[in-house]
Protein backbone atom coordinates (compact mmCIF):
# COMPACT_ATOMS: atom_id res chain seq x y z
CA UNK A 1 0.00 0.00 0.00
CA UNK A 2 1.22 3.23 -1.05
CA UNK A 3 1.33 6.32 1.11
CA UNK A 4 -0.91 8.54 -1.28
CA UNK A 5 -3.21 5.14 -1.45
CA UNK A 6 -6.28 5.41 1.51
CA UNK A 7 -7.78 2.92 2.47
CA UNK A 8 -11.28 2.71 2.78
CA UNK A 9 -13.48 0.65 5.02
CA UNK A 10 -17.10 0.48 3.81
CA UNK A 11 -20.09 -1.57 3.94
CA UNK A 12 -20.31 -3.51 0.95
CA UNK A 13 -22.94 -2.66 -2.13
CA UNK A 14 -24.43 -5.20 -4.61
CA UNK A 15 -22.09 -4.05 -7.13
CA UNK A 16 -19.23 -5.20 -5.45
CA UNK A 17 -19.91 -8.66 -5.54
CA UNK A 18 -18.27 -10.15 -8.62
CA UNK A 19 -15.13 -8.50 -7.07
CA UNK A 20 -15.75 -9.91 -3.72
CA UNK A 21 -16.68 -13.29 -5.63
CA UNK A 22 -12.61 -12.91 -7.50
CA UNK A 23 -10.93 -12.79 -3.87
CA UNK A 24 -13.19 -15.42 -3.07
CA UNK A 25 -11.26 -17.74 -4.93
CA UNK A 26 -8.69 -17.34 -2.75
CA UNK A 27 -6.64 -20.71 -2.02
CA UNK A 28 -7.50 -21.40 1.45
CA UNK A 29 -11.23 -19.99 1.40
CA UNK A 30 -12.65 -22.40 -1.29
CA UNK A 31 -14.27 -25.50 -0.13
CA UNK A 32 -12.81 -28.66 0.46
CA UNK A 33 -13.71 -29.83 -3.50
CA UNK A 34 -11.79 -26.17 -4.40
CA UNK A 35 -14.97 -24.43 -5.39
CA UNK A 36 -16.00 -20.66 -4.34
CA UNK A 37 -18.70 -19.75 -2.57
CA UNK A 38 -21.67 -18.82 -5.29
CA UNK A 39 -22.10 -15.39 -6.65
CA UNK A 40 -25.70 -15.62 -5.26
CA UNK A 41 -25.11 -16.33 -1.80
CA UNK A 42 -22.89 -12.95 -1.76
CA UNK A 43 -25.37 -11.00 -3.38
CA UNK A 44 -28.54 -12.42 -1.00
CA UNK A 45 -26.07 -12.06 2.08
CA UNK A 46 -25.09 -8.26 0.99
CA UNK A 47 -28.93 -7.73 0.77
CA UNK A 48 -30.71 -9.70 3.86
CA UNK A 49 -28.49 -10.90 7.24
CA UNK A 50 -25.17 -10.06 5.99
CA UNK A 51 -22.91 -8.03 7.74
CA UNK A 52 -20.54 -7.01 5.18
CA UNK A 53 -17.45 -4.77 4.79
CA UNK A 54 -15.10 -4.01 1.46
CA UNK A 55 -11.96 -2.76 1.62
CA UNK A 56 -10.79 -0.38 -1.12
CA UNK A 57 -7.86 1.32 -2.57
CA UNK A 58 -8.07 4.06 -5.07
CA UNK A 59 -11.73 2.96 -5.65
CA UNK A 60 -10.48 -1.40 -6.50
CA UNK A 61 -11.67 -3.63 -3.60
CA UNK A 62 -8.70 -4.90 -2.02
CA UNK A 63 -10.53 -7.28 0.93
CA UNK A 64 -13.24 -8.04 2.44
CA UNK A 65 -15.10 -9.52 5.49
CA UNK A 66 -18.51 -11.01 5.83
CA UNK A 67 -20.18 -12.31 8.21
CA UNK A 68 -24.30 -13.61 9.03
CA UNK A 69 -26.53 -12.31 11.99
CA UNK A 70 -27.38 -15.58 13.47
CA UNK A 71 -30.63 -15.86 16.20
CA UNK A 72 -29.87 -13.24 19.46
CA UNK A 73 -26.60 -11.94 19.73
CA UNK A 74 -24.16 -13.93 17.33
CA UNK A 75 -22.33 -13.47 13.96
CA UNK A 76 -21.32 -15.81 11.69
CA UNK A 77 -17.78 -15.02 10.22
CA UNK A 78 -17.47 -16.70 7.03
CA UNK A 79 -15.01 -15.41 4.68
CA UNK A 80 -12.30 -12.76 4.96
CA UNK A 81 -9.67 -12.15 2.40
CA UNK A 82 -6.75 -9.67 1.21
CA UNK A 83 -5.73 -9.63 -1.95
CA UNK A 84 -2.33 -11.42 -1.67
CA UNK A 85 0.33 -8.98 -2.51
CA UNK A 86 -0.72 -6.50 0.09
CA UNK A 87 -0.83 -8.80 3.23
CA UNK A 88 0.62 -7.71 6.01
CA UNK A 89 0.02 -3.94 5.90
CA UNK A 90 -2.90 -3.57 7.91
CA UNK A 91 -5.80 -3.82 5.64
CA UNK A 92 -7.22 -7.54 7.37
CA UNK A 93 -6.55 -5.68 11.02
CA UNK A 94 -8.18 -2.79 9.83
CA UNK A 95 -11.73 -4.86 8.40
CA UNK A 96 -11.88 -6.58 11.61
CA UNK A 97 -11.81 -3.58 13.54
CA UNK A 98 -14.67 -2.23 11.41
CA UNK A 99 -16.63 -5.15 11.31
CA UNK A 100 -16.47 -5.93 15.25
CA UNK A 101 -17.96 -1.95 15.97
CA UNK A 102 -20.32 -2.39 13.42
CA UNK A 103 -21.35 -5.42 15.19
CA UNK A 104 -20.92 -3.65 18.34
CA UNK A 105 -23.59 -1.16 16.96
CA UNK A 106 -26.10 -3.74 16.51
CA UNK A 107 -26.09 -5.27 19.67
CA UNK A 108 -24.15 -7.89 18.44
CA UNK A 109 -20.79 -9.05 20.36
CA UNK A 110 -20.42 -13.22 20.00
CA UNK A 111 -18.23 -13.74 17.03
CA UNK A 112 -18.13 -17.56 15.70
CA UNK A 113 -15.61 -18.45 12.80
CA UNK A 114 -14.79 -21.63 11.44
CA UNK A 115 -11.51 -22.87 9.67
CA UNK A 116 -10.96 -26.02 7.66
CA UNK A 117 -8.59 -28.21 10.36
CA UNK A 118 -6.42 -28.55 7.51
CA UNK A 119 -5.95 -24.93 6.75
CA UNK A 120 -2.93 -23.61 9.09
CA UNK A 121 -2.91 -20.31 7.39
CA UNK A 122 -6.41 -19.32 8.42
CA UNK A 123 -6.33 -20.84 11.78
CA UNK A 124 -3.61 -18.36 12.22
CA UNK A 125 -5.08 -15.96 10.96
CA UNK A 126 -7.91 -16.33 13.35
CA UNK A 127 -5.27 -16.68 16.61
CA UNK A 128 -3.97 -13.39 15.18
CA UNK A 129 -7.38 -11.30 14.95
CA UNK A 130 -8.39 -12.54 18.72
CA UNK A 131 -10.19 -15.64 18.22
CA UNK A 132 -9.61 -18.91 20.50
CA UNK A 133 -9.75 -22.37 19.32
CA UNK A 134 -13.20 -24.06 20.42
CA UNK A 135 -13.17 -27.30 22.19
CA UNK A 136 -16.82 -27.86 23.91
CA UNK A 137 -18.54 -29.59 20.84
CA UNK A 138 -17.33 -32.30 18.05
CA UNK A 139 -18.38 -30.99 14.35
CA UNK A 140 -20.05 -34.00 12.01
CA UNK A 141 -19.86 -33.33 8.33
CA UNK A 142 -21.45 -35.03 5.50
CA UNK A 143 -20.61 -32.94 2.49
CA UNK A 144 -22.51 -32.12 -0.52
CA UNK A 145 -21.71 -34.21 -3.57
CA UNK A 146 -21.07 -31.04 -5.29
CA UNK A 147 -17.70 -30.20 -3.57
CA UNK A 148 -16.89 -33.25 -3.81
Amino acid sequence: MTKQAKLKIRKAKLSDCPAVHRLAKTPGLTNPGGKAPNINWLKLLTKNRGIFLVASLNHKIVGFILGEKLIGIAVMVWLMAVEKNLRGQGIGRALVKAFEKTCLQQGRNLFVAYAYAKNPVIIKMLKKYGFNQGNLFYEFLKLPKAWK
